[in-house]
């Protein structure tokens, strides 16, 4: 038989599962306004993080607050991706025991085929802080173009070369 783990060594994880926002994110005309997004976390605390008493506790009302109040108070974006990563940051920054976070967000109403559409990524802090801290990679130049016209969506152009601006003027 097996001795008996100590609990208060083991790995422990937190979870929301489809906590209900509003968010100014998307392509398409009408996603300029509200609409409905969904998250779901799962947050790994580290080996001897789990809970011996109500003070130990990962306390999720100001993630659920900022999520739901403060969040949806940001400019519209185009992509929901955009959305994932600030989402993950914030919950790096607000709690420094949790080291990994596994992030949905899915929007219930962007297809009547399917019950959401979202994204989703999972990571370590070390991971995280690589991909998306400072110093993770010079800045990209922004490509994207989008007209928010019913019919369209956005589309990915490159800016016209100093050659074929010349030759468009001949």
């Amino acid at each position: 038989m097996n001795a008996p783990r100590d609990v208060a060594a083991m790995p422990w994880t937190v979870a929301i599962t489809n906590l209900e926002t509003r968010l100014r994110v998307g392509i398409w005309a009408h996603e300029l306004e509200y609409q409905p997004v969904r998250v779901t976390l799962s947050l790994a605390l580290p080996p001897g993080a789990a809970p011996q008493r109500g003070a130990d506790c990962l306390d999720s009302r100001p993630l659920r607050q900022w999520i739901t109040e403060e969040w949806p108070r940001q400019a519209h974006t185009p992509l929901l991706e955009t959305r994932l990563r600030e989402l993950m940051a914030h919950v790096f920054q607000s709690d420094a025991r949790i080291a990994w976070i596994d992030a949905a967000l899915s929007k219930p109403q962007a297809c009547r085929e399917a019950a959401a559409v979202g994204v989703r990524m999972a990571l370590s802090r070390e991971e995280h802080a690589r991909a998306f801290g400072p110093g993770a990679g010079a800045a990209q130049p922004q490509y994207w173009q989008y007209d928010t016209s019913p019919a369209r969506s956005i589309s990915a152009s490159r800016p016209a070369s100093s050659a074929s601006r010349a030759n468009e003027r001949n």
